[in-house]
Parts: structure tokens; C-alpha cells; sequence
């Protein structure tokens, strides 16, 4: 036989009775029963609108216990609830996180004070008619007045300026500030939600929450600043309450009930200091829960917590306050009369606490330091790279690393006086663990030289050979880039003394961190001229010569004017003539868009300016390219739409460059520069070979001379057969 599933119906057996209600039967009673019950709980149940039931037949109640009378037990029942529902609303202030945690509050406050002025119009009617008022009033009095009738009186009096004049007083006043201010600040407030949400810092949902936020928050105090006026009016109805049973109970038992004075006195005293305190310490309890709910500050959203976790950690925050008074209070209790031991006790404390929140502290600044260790935070933003850095060594004094710092930035400086090469500041940072040099220049935070201060050295050119038949140190012989055979000596002034032939270009350590400063510099800083620098210039311009300014913007862009200045100041070639050159933009600048040939048509106008920065009275020691050359050059020129190139093989390229080094390292002056003259057409073109060998050596071309400069040709060039070391003027 099948045996049945779990929701098979069942079917009464053969052997049951007759008057017996089948299974089926009995459990639907059973689920009937269930059903009713949680339609009837679900009934009762105080939410949504039976909830708004409750409380308004909740209300009436208070009204009719007003005017109806009530029964003793019940009356005991009733004040029992008022002391708890006042109890729990301070309990339940201290817990909520914000201040409209509880925004009902006014309301509540309300029937609170209605509730309690209904219980003490009913206790004074019993009281008044027989003479008592239950349990809890005849307890109250008893315990307080303690057989004084005067006792009595003095707590009730002081209750009632407690409640009345400090707390209701401060409270009403918070409430109505704190009203005043929400209304003022409330613009304010809807503008920085609206100005949040339109940079997309909030979305839509989150904006209107903080609106109806901000909104109840307005509404809720105002409604607490008049709130207060309730809790002082139920104080003043307190004391005539009590004025009311005292006099009336006296009239009431001696001219009525036949009572003796004294024992009418007794009773009613008891009954009225009785009835007084039970309305006055709920009332106390309200003002307090009204005055915490109002003075305390919340942070959005809750972050900050109740107020018993703000106390503690705002109190322990300061450890050492906590120690300083617990030397306080041990002065105290030092003083003649005083309870020593009392003070001692509380001393302690105090420092036991401080001495605790200290090591709190201490321990979770170590958890914090070890968990920073531990993670890596996701960094928001970069540091851009710094064009010049110069580093000091830790090894040097404080003096000399200042005067280090002050020589690179003195370099920047007279360059822009000079060329009018602006670049960014030099940075500086000392005290850093160098172990090969004393000073070290970066361009880019890459490191360009590094360079010791050798006390009783100097510096010279050595252009013989490497220098190795001196058997000085590698870190005494400095390498000159790109130049076969050039390198610098480090020896004490005697040695140099006896070189042969002697040097003319000795510098000590100072004069040369200035000098490979400054190339540094001349290499790198043009890169960082750009639009803002231009745009500068053209400011300028414009202050001084408008129209000149007005046609220069019409001329050409910015971006072309800061690329020909980039290229003039690449070759070494001083800005300061601005009026010069910015005539020739305004010229040359709507014909040509070619920046490498815009820059040309600059140079020519600047011809006077160039060769006047590489002659000594009016004369130029050149080198001269031959005419093999120069056509090999030309014809290796290839025009792109990306600009001309020179396409010489490595071979070619390197015999040019080391001929040219050897005819400049064999004419190399310091009193008198050397360049090099070639056709205006390859110019450019041998400029860029030499630009990484030989940075400091000038191109000039033939169109860029002057009629009234001298050329004292030392040599010409040839990269078949070398250079011819003669000497000729033209």
C-alpha cells in the first residue's frame, strides 16, 4: 500500500466514533483559532494609522481623567507610568546619535505635560476629598518629609528651581538659538546640496534626502523653542498645585472633617509634598531629556555616536588633563580640615584613568604606525619633475652647501640677464647620502654632473692625450663629452704649474661647478621655453609697443614664436632683443610657416648681435669648411613633410665631427671664442652635428656676417684629408 505525501488529505479510519469531529475537521478549528488570533493582534498592533488611533484615544483619556474621578489603585498604576515613561525618554535620548533621532519630541513633551497635569488635578481631587492619594504620593511624602513640614517644602522648592530656572531656562534659550540659526543657515545649506549635486559629489537621491533632512532638522527646532514654554508652565502649575493642596487640605480637614489643626496639617502636608514631588520629578526628568536633546552637537549621519560615546572619548582624548587634576585634588585634600583619605581615593582615580588613556593611546598610535607600514594607499595625485635640482652631500658644512645652492641658482640667474633664457628655479636639497661626490646637479632628477670639492685643487684642460701618464686617481681626471682626446686634470696649482704647454683655463672648484652649471643649463634650458613664456613676452610687448603687438598676434601663433625662440636660445643666441626680433616675426612670420627657416630669417636680422657675442674687437676666429665638404653635406639633405634631415652614414658623420674637433681643440682659446663658417644653406645642418660634440662652438653663415667684421680663418675643414692649419683673413 502507497504511503501518503505530507500534504495528502487524511480520511477517517473504520474504528472511529460516530460523535467524534473527523481529523480534518478539528485541525481547521485549530487553524481557525490561529487565524483570528493574528487578526486580532494584528489589530491592536500600534503602526501606521492604528497606531494614530491609540494615541488620540490615549489623549482623550488624559482629557477625561481630568474631569472624571480616579480611582486610587488606578491613580498609582498612572503615576507609575509617568515616572517610567520619563525615565525611558532620558535613557532614550542618550542613545539616539543625531538630534532628530527623536523629531516627535515636541509632541511627545506635550502630552507628557498633559498627562502629568491630569494625574496632579486627579491626586489633588482625592486628596481634597479622602484625604488620600494612594501608595506612591503617601510614600513620597513620608520619605521626604520625614515628620518636617518645613524639610518637606525646601526639596520641593528646590526642585522646582532646578527644573524652572536652570534647566528649563538654558533649554528654552539653546532651542531658540538653535532655531534662529537653522532658519538663517538654511539657504545656505539647500544651495551647497544643490552645488554638491550638480558636480556630481551626490547624486539625485542623496540631495533630496539631505533637503528633507536639513528641512526636519529646521522644523524640529523650532518646535522645541516653543516646546520649553510647556515645561515652564508646568512648573508654575507645580507650585500653585501645591499651594492649592496645602491650603485647601487645611480648610478641607479642619472645617469639614472635624480634624484637630496640627493633625490636618500632618496629613495634608505629607499628601501635598507627596503629590508635588511625584509631578515634579517626572516634569525634572523631561526638562533634562528636552535640555540633552538640544545642547547636544551632532555630527552628519551619526558619525559621532551617542552622547555617552562622545563624553567618553572626548573626556579620556586629553589623558594628561586627567593626571594634572589628580595632583589637584591630592592639594586639596593636603589642606588643614580636609578628608585626606576622600582626595587620595579620588586622586588616584583620576591618574589611574589618565595613566590608562595614555597607554590607549600610545598603543593605538603604534597599531596606526604599524598598519601605515603595512599598506599601500592609492596615491591621488603626482609630483611633476623638477627641471634643475642641485644636491648636497650630508658630508658638507651647512655654509658651504648654502653657498653651493646659491652658486647654481647666481648661474640661472645671469643667464636669463644675459640671454634671456627663462627656465625654472633651481630646487634645492641637503643633508643627501652621496657617497661618490660632494655635489650633484640633475636635470630632469637624473643626474647631469656630480663634483667634489677638493680643497688646494684645480682644474685645466689637457688636449695632449687622456691625461694617463700623470697616474692621477679616475676621480681626478674629468672626461670632456663627445671630444677625442679632451679631458680635464684635477692637480694642486704647483703641478699644474709645471704642465707644458701650460693651460690657460684653470679654475678652482667653484668656478667650475659654475661653469658646468651653466652648460647644463644652455643644453637643457631652452626646453622649457614655451607658450606661457611667449605669452609673457607678448604681455610685455603689448604694455610698451601695442601696435607692435597687435600685428604680432596677427603674425603667427604662439606655438611657432616659442618654437624659433626655443632654436635661437638652442644655438646659444641671447632674446634680449625683443624689438629686433619680434619686427622680423612680424615680417617674416604670415610667409613663412617653416620654423627652421623663420628662424634663419631671425638670425640674419640678429647678425650683428651674433657676431658681435663671438669677436673680439670686430674679429672672428673661424673655422672655414671646404667646398667638397660643404657639397657633400648639401647634397645629403633630404626634405620631408616633417622638415629636412641630413641622411650622412654613421661613418661619414663621425669623420666630419672628429675633424672639426680636432681643428677646434687645436685653436681653442678662453680669450677668444671659435667658430664655424659655412654656406647659409647647410648651416643649420652642421649645427646639429656639432650640437652633441661640440655644444659651445657657434655655426655662422655666410649671410650672417657683417660687412665690417674681420674673419681670421685658422683652418679649412675637410673630412677627406683633414684640416690645412693655415691662417687668412677676409
Amino acid at each position: 500500500m502507497d504511503t501518503p505525501g505530507p500534504f495528502a488529505a487524511s480520511t477517517p479510519s473504520s474504528g472511529s466514533s460516530a460523535g467524534a469531529a473527523p481529523p480534518a475537521a478539528a485541525s481547521g478549528r485549530v487553524t481557525g483559532a490561529a487565524a483570528a488570533s493574528r487578526a486580532l493582534a494584528a489589530r491592536l498592533a500600534p503602526s501606521g494609522e492604528r497606531a494614530e488611533i491609540v494615541v488620540t484615544a490615549l489623549v482623550v483619556a488624559v482629557v477625561f481623567a481630568m474631569l472624571l474621578p480616579v480611582p486610587t489603585w488606578l491613580l498609582d498604576l498612572l503615576i507609575a507610568v509617568n515616572l517610567c515613561t520619563s525615565s525611558f525618554l532620558i535613557v532614550l535620548v542618550m542613545q539616539i546619535k543625531h538630534t532628530t533621532g527623536l523629531s516627535a519630541f515636541p509632541s511627545l513633551f506635550l502630552v507628557t505635560t498633559l498627562f502629568r497635569v491630569a494625574l496632579s488635578v486627579a491626586s489633588t481631587r482625592q486628596i481634597l476629598l479622602n484625604a488620600e492619594a494612594g501608595h506612591i504620593i503617601a510614600a513620597f511624602g513620608e520619605i521626604v518629609v520625614g515628620g518636617n513640614l518645613i524639610v518637606g517644602l525646601v526639596i520641593f522648592l528646590v526642585l522646582t528651581v532646578v527644573q524652572f530656572i536652570v534647566i528649563t531656562k538654558g533649554s528654552e534659550r539653546v532651542a531658540e538659538v538653535g532655531a534662529r540659526f537653522s532658519l538663517d543657515a538654511m539657504p545656505g545649506r539647500q544651495m551647497a546640496i544643490d552645488m554638491e549635486r550638480k558636480s556630481g559629489g551626490i547624486t539625485q537621491q542623496d540631495a533630496k534626502t539631505q533637503r528633507d533632512q536639513l528641512t526636519e532638522e529646521s522644523q524640529f527646532f523650532g518646535a522645541m523653542d516653543g516646546t520649553m514654554k510647556f515645561a515652564k508652565g508646568d512648573a508654575i502649575v507645580g507650585i500653585v498645585i501645591v499651594l492649592v493642596n496645602l491650603i485647601g487640605g487645611l480648610a478641607v480637614g479642619v472645617l469639614q472633617r472635624g480634624m484637630e489643626a496640627s493633625e490636618a496639617l500632618r496629613v495634608y502636608s505629607i499628601l501635598t509634598v507627596g503629590d508635588g514631588l511625584v509631578a515634579q520629578i517626572p516634569a525634572l526628568l523631561m526638562s533634562m531629556t528636552a535640555g540633552l536633546l538640544v545642547t547636544r552637537v551632532s555630527k552628519p549621519g551619526g558619525a559621532g555616536g551617542n552622547i555617552g560615546k562622545q563624553l567618553t572619548e572626548q573626556l579620556l582624548a586629553q589623558p594628561k588633563a586627567w593626571v594634572t587634576a589628580s595632583g589637584a585634588m591630592l592639594a586639596f585634600g593636603l589642606l588643614p580640615g580636609m578628608p585626606l583619605l576622600a582626595f587620595v581615593c579620588l586622586s588616584a582615580a583620576s591618574a589611574s584613568v589618565g595613566l590608562v588613556a595614555m597607554f590607549r593611546a600610545m598603543r593605538k598610535n603604534e597599531e596606526e604606525e604599524r598598519n601605515k607600514a603595512k599598506e599601500v594607499k592609492p596615491e591621488g595625485e603626482f609630483d611633476v619633475i623638477r627641471a634643475f635640482v642641485v644636491r648636497v652631500s650630508n658630508r658638507i658644512d651647512p655654509d658651504t652647501a648654502l653657498k653651493a645652492i646659491n652658486q647654481c641658482r647666481t648661474t640661472r640667474n645671469r643667464l636669463l640677464m644675459r640671454m634671456g633664457l627663462m627656465m625654472p628655479t633651481v630646487y634645492a636639497e641637503e643633508s643627501v647620502p652621496l657617497e661618490d661626490v660632494d655635489i650633484e646637479f640633475c636635470h630632469g632628477e637624473v643626474r647631469s654632473f656630480g663634483l667634489r670639492l677638493r680643497e688646494g685643487f684645480k682644474t685645466c684642460s689637457w688636449l695632449q692625450d687622456d691625461g694617463s701618464q700623470f697616474n692621477l686617481p679616475p676621480d681626478q681626471i674629468e672626461l670632456r663629452g663627445g671630444m677625442a682626446g679632451a679631458v680635464r686634470l684635477w692637480m694642486p696649482q704647483a703641478q699644474i704649474d709645471e704642465l707644458t704647454p701650460p693651460p690657460s683655463d684653470v679654475q678652482d672648484c667653484w668656478e667650475r661647478l659654475e661653469s658646468l652649471t651653466e652648460e647644463v643649463m644652455l643644453r637643457n634650458g631652452p626646453a622649457y621655453f614655451g607658450i606661457e613664456e611667449c605669452q609673457r613676452i607678448v604681455t610685455w610687448t603689448g604694455q610698451r609697443m601695442p601696435e607692435v603687438a597687435k600685428e604680432l598676434e596677427r603674425a603667427l601663433p604662439l606655438s611657432r614664436m616659442a618654437e624659433v625662440f626655443r632654436r635661437l636660445l638652442s644655438e646659444r643666441v641671447s632674446i634680449r632683443n625683443l624689438p629686433v626680433i619680434l619686427n622680423a616675426l612680424i615680417d617674416w612670420g604670415p610667409r613663412e610657416r617653416d620654423a627652421a627657416v623663420l628662424t634663419e630669417c631671425i638670425r640674419a636680422a640678429l647678425q650683428r648681435e651674433i657676431c658681435e657675442s663671438q669677436s673680439v674687437n670686430r674679429e672672428l676666429r673661424a673655422l672655414v669648411l671646404d667646398s667638397e665638404l660643404e657639397s657633400t653635406i648639401r647634397s645629403s639633405v633630404r626634405q620631408t613633410a616633417y622638415g629636412d634631415f641630413l641622411a650622412l652614414d654613421a661613418q661619414s658623420t663621425d669623420n666630419i665631427c672628429d675633424e672639426l674637433s680636432r681643428a677646434y681643440l687645436s685653436s681653442v682659446s678662453d680669450s677668444h671664442p671659435t667658430v664655424v663658417v659655412c654656406a647659409q644653406d647647410i648651416r643649420a645642418h652642421v649645427r646639429k652635428l656639432l650640437a652633441e660634440r661640440i655644444p659651445e662652438m657657434s655655426v655662422i653663415g655666410m649671410s650672417e656676417l657683417p660687412p665690417d667684421y674681420r674673419v681670421n680663418v685658422l683652418s679649412v675643414v675637410s673630412a677627406a684629408t683633414g684640416y690645412s692649419g693655415y691662417t687668412d683673413q677676409y
